[in-house]
């Protein structure tokens, strides 16, 4: 009689533990009103798509029943439509000026602020007028502001992996992610396109954190930012209350940081990481650091080339990134734009010269030593090399562009070898990069 009454026991409690394993419903959507704000201080705010456009005839922004805010460009000002009635009422002649305009998504959508930063460049014969979105959206998830900056200025608060997101008190941010760590626990959002609204409840899955502090080796910095990519999301990993940050589980890259407003960094070569269920990941990176040739870091950035022109007995180089030992490439950001671009006769076809923009980490400068191969005396005399020009007035700030490295080898033949250090460097003092050459 036991024995038939063990059965439908073990049956009942087999059934009970199913009942008690099975996983929480996936709870509701919240939906919270956004509002719209403009980033006065755009220049201190930190979001890796940011993005600067060229202003040629309008503002690419929806306008009603079309795209394009009518703008009428001239050689030292610009008109503009700021309220949509067809016709440029606003004038703008100054770098740097945010201007107040008017945007709607469809014909019978609410019409909308926003705002833009127009700035110019004079690096032509001409100014060359550009704009900027410097409009975000902001609410409030579990007791934080989130602020959703239209990175990319087209009028979609919804572009994910574009976007960009904050989460206040602190300045910088991430790419927009359908998953967000608020600093008090990971959700998903949905984010209405023209950014009236967001969506969201706690993520569904398993969660583990990164630490990026631990592991960071031969460094005098820490990152401000610090953002890693699983497929087709990112996370910024450094939270504003520096803890490490919760992620889904999965395997992970660095995708990009920032050290400080002159100084950023990309993984290139860094390798994969796996973060698994309820485990910190810590990552490795930093230094000791090299400098990074002939391989471009990132996409629109140039690689960095040197060699020799036999034929007139000269050795050229550009200038490079840093590199970290474990693959990481350290570059400038937009504040280390140069002013014109350098003339090079590297990746040109057939001889021909190429214009090229380097973002050099710091803006800084340079020690370039040509060493006999034994006695490793200095060969060439001039070894600085800067993107600091002399000005033509000295009351003027001096510009910053960078020209080749030249140095005429004359008579001398053999091999040698390429020292290349950054001695006056805030972070990156201590690299070197040595390699032979050949002088011919």
């Amino acid at each position: 009689m036991k024995k038939f009454l063990a059965l439908p026991l073990l049956v009942f409690s087999l059934s009970l533990a199913v009942v008690l394993a099975a996983p929480a419903e996936q709870a509701d959507m919240k939906e919270i009103k956004l509002s719209v704000v403009a980033l006065k201080d755009i220049d201190r705010i930190f979001t890796p798509g940011h993005k600067k456009k060229q202003l040629v005839s309008n503002i690419d922004l929806p306008a009603g029943e079309s795209r394009g805010i009518r703008c009428s460009v001239g050689p030292n000002n610009v008109l503009i439509d700021t309220n949509l009635d067809g016709e440029p009422d606003t004038k703008v002649s100054s770098s740097g000026k945010m201007v107040k305009l008017t945007i709607q998504t469809s014909e019978n959508a609410p019409k909308r602020p926003y705002y833009v930063i127009l700035t110019y460049s004079s690096r032509y014969r001409q100014r060359q007028w550009y704009y900027e979105s410097a409009t975000a959206v902001q609410g409030t998830v579990n007791g934080k502001k989130l602020l959703i900056v239209d990175d990319n200025c087209n009028g979609n608060f919804a572009d994910y992996g574009e976007d960009g997101l904050i989460v206040a008190p602190s300045k910088s941010g991430w790419f927009l992610s359908s998953t967000i760590d608020t600093g008090k626990e990971l959700v998903e959002i949905e984010v209405d396109p023209d950014g009236s609204t967001l969506s969201y409840r706690p993520f569904y899955g398993d969660t583990g954190t990164i630490d990026p502090f631990k592991k960071l080796k031969k460094a005098s910095f820490k990152p401000k930012v610090f953002v890693v990519k699983q497929e087709d999301r990112s996370f910024n990993v450094i939270r504003p209350d520096g803890r490490p940050s919760s992620v889904p589980v999965g395997t992970y890259t660095i995708e990009r940081g920032v050290i400080d407003r002159l100084t950023e960094f990309v993984g290139f070569k860094h390798p994969p990481f796996d973060v698994l269920k309820d485990n910190t990941t810590t990552v490795e990176w930093g230094g000791p650091f090299t400098f990074l040739f002939f391989e471009s870091p990132a996409p629109n950035l140039p690689a960095a080339y040197y060699g020799v022109d036999s034929k007139n007995h000269v050795f050229y180089l550009e200038p490079p990134y840093v590199l970290g030992e474990k693959g990481e490439a350290y570059i400038g950001s937009k504040n280390c734009e140069p002013e014109q671009s350098l003339r090079s006769p590297f990746s040109g076809e057939g001889g021909r010269m190429v214009n090229k923009d380097f973002f050099i980490a710091e803006k800084m400068n340079f020690n370039i030593e040509i060493l006999h191969r034994k006695s490793r005396k200095v060969m060439n005399k001039n070894k600085f090399y800067s993107g600091g020009q002399p000005a033509d007035n000295p009351n003027d700030p001096a510009p910053y562009y960078w020209n080749l490295f030249s140095w005429v080898y004359g008579d001398l033949r053999g091999k040698y070898i390429l020292r290349v250090t950054a001695p006056q460097s805030k972070y990156f003092k201590k690299a070197v990069y040595e390699k032979p050459i050949e002088l011919k």
